[in-house]
């Protein structure tokens, strides 16, 4: 479970996101003589030390992660909006290539496009789609509408597993993926 909470506006949310994504995927911890140290696939949270107090954490991301992204067929588990659950229409699914181009779905429409990395963050640019979009009913827009904006916002992904969540960078917004076979 995750809690977001308002820790004020622009940077100081966009900072807060990235450290909850950070921290949701921990899979480790070690303690050496002056610090805390919590570890994931990619990412690094160290707490104390000899020049800080405990309570004050040091984000040391590991790399961003393309080759645990590509090539593997995301599908959407969960869309979050606001800090709860927003639900998604139809089936909605993400596949990109090394090469930079990506191929999804909103669920309503098949989207193609290109991504580009940014340090520890990307963005997806769409550059067609075809299919009618979810026109047919309030939810449906909203939730095209809303797919639309997050495909085209700047994302921090972070992977666990067979989970990746894309975190909207100035947005309380996540897609929250879990990756399936190819067939």
């Amino acid at each position: 479970s995750q809690t977001l909470v308002d820790c004020g506006d622009g940077e100081q949310q966009r900072l807060w996101r990235i450290y909850n994504a950070a921290f949701a995927s921990v899979d480790g911890i070690e303690q050496t003589d002056d610090q805390l140290v919590l570890s994931g696939p990619s990412v690094e949270l160290r707490f104390g030390g000899s020049s800080r107090p405990l309570d004050e954490a040091v984000f040391v991301p590991k790399a961003f992660p393309l080759q645990q992204i590509t090539a593997t067929r995301w599908v959407l588990e969960e869309r979050i909006q606001g800090g709860s659950s927003a639900g998604h229409v139809g089936s909605p699914w993400l596949l990109m290539q090394p090469d930079g181009t990506f191929t999804g779905s909103t669920g309503c429409r098949i989207v193609d496009g290109t991504y580009r990395v940014f340090g520890f963050d990307m963005r997806l640019a769409a550059t067609s789609s075809s299919g009618s979009g979810c026109s047919g009913s309030p939810r449906g827009r909203s939730h095209e509408n809303s797919m639309t904006r997050i495909f085209g916002s700047l994302l921090y992904p972070v992977v666990d597993g067979d989970t990746l969540t894309l975190s909207v960078t100035d947005t309380r917004e996540q897609l929250i993926y879990r990756s399936v076979p190819e067939e």
